[in-house]
């Protein structure tokens, strides 16, 4: 697989699957902390069936980092950043569930 970043409303040759318990960063806790639309509940366990894979960065040919989204509640989405192989989210943000992101910048992705 080529290196680069892939986004799923581009190109996403890749399908994750996994369950995983994951280890917040200082900074992932902090971002929960000061989200702007009030404190995050992180889960434990990130699961593929219960999340959207959103984006996943290739490196060295295999899957390294990837963004998942989730329900968090009524009104957001849960959006986490996670480092596959060490299962340590580096970020988390919460997005309205009405937020389509119209404004996606396709040049950063790769295509098919």
């Amino acid at each position: 697989m080529q290196d680069g970043l892939y986004h799923r409303d581009i190109f996403l040759p890749i399908r994750l699957g996994f369950a995983a318990f994951v280890k917040y960063s200082a900074h992932a806790r902090q971002a929960a902390q000061d989200d702007r639309y009030g404190a995050l509940t992180l889960p434990a366990v990130i699961s593929t069936q219960e999340a959207d894979v959103i984006e996943v960065e290739v490196a060295n040919g295999k899957p390294h980092k990837a963004v998942l989204r989730m329900r968090h509640d009524d009104e957001r989405d849960l959006c986490v950043v996670v480092l596959l192989d060490t299962c340590v989210v580096k970020t988390v943000w919460c997005n309205l569930r009405t937020d389509t992101h119209g404004t996606l910048d396709r040049t950063k992705y790769m295509a098919a």
